[in-house]
């Protein structure tokens, strides 16, 4: 074991994150037999924690398969795979600053506030602002302040040309959602957007759909896929936990949103953005025990969208959501009809992030 302690001592300022054993060796150091292999993976794992070391093995001996907390990998692409999914997490877990999302809501081809739960098929929804600026506009506003990672939502279709120009208006400042598919998302990438914002693809009859998550992953990569969770209590169940809504928000499926699911959909995405559907857009407040939930759950970063109405919300949200979650105001803001000043908003952000 000269050779891996030699080179963990040699590097002890900056420990590896991932480390790589081969069936016959170890990458990092000298060769060892498949017992040798078995033994420094023994080590590793009595020198780190689990959650700060990342073991992979590249083997198919069986002999090895004894072993717990190890990734057994067979191909460079499988090792990529865990590293950026390593890289990831480790991002969430460093992220200690809440930050400001700014969003673009489009419905109809224009820039619009909307009580989120109304929004249903064959019915007009209670909207609470409608812009007379474009989302070229808004886009070009969050830009000048330096308001990164805002997210442009197509509220059903014929917004398709409007969130286009948001982001070619911003290029690599705005995530987009509503309608993305496999075969739409490298248009809007093109067009200058993060990341692709992905909910109803994703879930059919109910649950996810793992093959069509794998499909958007192998399209756009999971360091620009942004998985959509907005939810609500459904009142039909005896429990009280969230539970995730699609088709704009009209359907309930069977996915609880809780720290099992959100530590596995983690190695699938980049981040999360949830909208709490029974307060978006009514200025009520934000969803305390959500929030405190998100903070103490996600493995990466996750934006809180609903019913934010006050700076003190910003304050509340970087307490409860542990530094992990940030926040999107909309409705409140003066730009969209509200009374909360966008300008105050923009201070807070320079002064706290």
């Amino acid at each position: 074991m000269e050779g891996l302690k030699g080179y963990l001592k040699k590097n002890k300022n900056n420990p590896p994150r991932v480390i790589i054993l081969e069936g016959s060796g170890l990458n990092i150091s000298e060769s060892y037999d498949n017992q040798g292999t078995k033994k420094a993976v023994l080590y590793l794992q009595k020198k780190f924690k689990s959650d700060d070391i990342t073991l992979c093995v590249f083997s198919k001996n069986p002999e090895l398969k004894t072993l717990k907390n190890v990734n057994f990998v067979t191909s460079a692409n499988a090792i990529a795979d865990i590293i950026i999914r390593h890289i990831s997490l480790e991002e969430g877990k460093k992220q200690k600053k809440t930050m400001f999302r700014p969003c673009i809501d489009l419905h109809e081809g224009k820039v619009k506030q909307i009580v989120g739960s109304t929004l249903k098929d064959g019915q007009v929804p209670i909207t609470n602002f409608v812009a007379e600026k474009t989302s070229e506009y808004f886009a070009q506003l969050y830009k000048k302040d330096e308001l990164k990672g805002g997210h442009v939502i197509m509220l059903g279709p014929g917004n398709e040309e409007a969130a286009l120009q948001a982001l070619k208006a911003f290029p690599g400042g705005l995530q987009v959602g509503g309608g993305i598919t496999p075969q739409n998302a490298q248009t809007y990438l093109d067009a200058g957007a993060t990341h692709v914002i992905v909910t109803s693809y994703v879930f059919r009859n109910g649950d996810i759909d793992f093959e069509r998550l794998k499909e958007l992953v192998s399209t756009v990569g999971k360091n620009r896929l942004v998985l959509d969770l907005s939810c609500k209590k459904d009142k039909s169940k005896s429990n009280e936990e969230y539970y995730v809504v699609t088709d704009r928000w009209q359907k309930f499926t069977n996915f609880e949103v809780n720290k099992k699911n959100l530590d596995h959909l983690a190695g699938f995405c980049d981040e999360f953005l949830i909208h709490a559907v029974d307060v978006e857009g009514k200025q009520e407040g934000i969803l305390v025990d959500l929030v405190e939930k998100l903070g103490k759950w996600s493995p990466i970063p996750v934006t809180y969208a609903g019913g934010a109405k006050t700076i003190q919300d910003l304050d509340l949200v970087k307490k409860l959501g542990s530094g992990k979650v940030s926040l999107t105001i909309g409705s409140a803001l003066d730009i969209f009809g509200g009374k909360l000043p966008y300008s105050t908003v923009v201070d807070w952000v320079k002064q706290n992030v």
